[in-house]
């Protein structure tokens, strides 16, 4: 049960973000404004609720120089981590940042690509 009710979380979040992006894009850059960190490529956010089909075996985005504006700004609030298994580099204002193995830092799995 506990999982069936994050996966129905993850779902509205993510319908959430796309009336956002849509919707309300100066909310979005507003709140862009306070995130920080880069994205360090580990694929989490592009399983949130389902798999992405751009995905391959290997968690890399087959399109992610033209990938969609909600995934582009992705996370647009400190809610979107939520789920995310601590593998996610971004943060924002006044939030520590994440504390990760060497090889998930900002970066590192990007040049490995």
């Amino acid at each position: 049960m506990r999982k069936l009710l994050q996966r129905f979380e993850e779902g509205i979040f993510k319908f959430r973000r796309y009336y956002l992006v849509k919707c309300h894009p100066d909310y979005v850059r507003e709140q862009l404004k306070l995130r920080r960190g880069e994205c360090n490529r580990c694929g989490d956010c592009c399983s949130i609720a389902f798999k992405c089909h751009h995905l391959d075996g290997e968690n890399n985005c087959d399109m992610y120089q033209k990938r969609y504006d909600a995934c582009h700004v992705f996370p647009i609030e400190p809610r979107d981590l939520k789920y995310l298994r601590h593998r996610c580099s971004y943060y924002f204002e006044g939030e520590e940042p994440p504390c990760l193995p060497e090889i998930l830092q900002a970066g590192s799995v990007a040049e490995k690509v």
